[in-house]
């Protein structure tokens, strides 16, 4: 199958492509100088069209919170209008569209893990615009794939945080440094490489649509994240157990948003609990 990869350069993109290619498929992954997926009307009647693709995963997205809070019409376009207009394409099309998603569509009043079908109600512009994209996919496009996940750890980084939370405490770590880690924020730590396998495999199932959650399993907070991470690495450093106020933070955050699995398990995908894939992403 043909497959269109939009973010291919990311964080996840980064491990998707060739999990992709070693399942068969043939990749097509634009840089965004290459094709902004702002520009709709060149997306949709230029970019789109020419690509001849069967399939496209969109795993762009506008997602360092402060930008989002500061320039809402750029996260709404990115989150939001790009994704309806893939999709709309797609249906036209007869392609699949697999869009990836987040737990910040949630507002973490919760005390145990939400399901696809839990009410949304998202504290900031990012989760708001995510949620407006999956809103406008769902309605433009009913065979759709929205796929939430959450915290992400691969070896790419995060191109828009300066690198992913474990690269982070690493480098603290390994100087010894002291460390502050908020410990009223509980979520699932998520693996890029048992992630792009579970989107892999639900390409396979041939009527997959509508809304699954994929995260590895289990919740933690970010200092019990922070906690293994050391336990595994060996290394030291002095960690400091903090709260989210204390942060002084202009934007909200969900302080629970542990995911459930049951549609993905429907589908017979399971993942494998967070410090499992932890330790192989350290020691693999």
């Amino acid at each position: 199958m043909k497959i269109l990869v939009f973010g291919g350069r990311g964080q996840l993109g980064n491990d998707l492509l060739p999990e992709l290619q070693r399942a068969g498929h043939e990749i097509i992954a634009p840089t965004r100088v290459e094709c902004d997926i702002t520009y709709a009307r060149r997306l949709r009647d230029e970019y789109l069209p020419q690509s001849g693709a069967e399939c496209i995963i969109n795993c762009a997205a506008f997602h360092k919170l402060a930008d989002c809070e500061e320039q809402p019409l750029l996260a709404y376009n990115v989150n939001s209008y790009a994704p309806a207009v893939i999709a709309d394409w797609c249906r036209e099309t007869g392609a699949r569209f697999v869009h990836m998603s987040t737990d910040y569509v949630f507002d973490g009043k919760a005390s145990y893990p939400y399901e696809e079908n839990s009410p949304c109600s998202p504290l900031q512009i990012y989760g708001t615009t995510k949620l407006a994209g999956e809103l406008c996919v769902r309605v433009v496009n009913k065979q759709s794939i929205i796929i939430r996940t959450s915290s992400l750890f691969g070896h790419a980084g995060s191109s828009g945080k300066g690198g992913n939370f474990v690269n982070s405490m690493i480098a603290k770590m390994a100087g010894n440094s002291r460390i502050e880690v908020v410990d009223d924020v509980v979520m699932s730590p998520t693996s890029t490489t048992d992630l792009v396998r579970a989107i892999t495999q639900l390409l396979t199932v041939e009527d997959a649509s509508g809304i699954y959650h994929a995260t590895n399993s289990r919740g933690c907070s970010w200092y019990e994240f922070a906690c293994e991470i050391k336990r595994q690495s060996g290394l030291g450093g002095e960690l400091v157990l903090v709260t989210l106020e204390s942060r002084g933070e202009p934007y909200s955050r969900p302080r629970y948003s542990v995911l459930g699995h049951h549609r993905l398990q429907e589908a017979g995908i399971t993942m494998r609990p967070w410090h499992e894939a932890l330790e192989e992403y350290l020691h693999g």
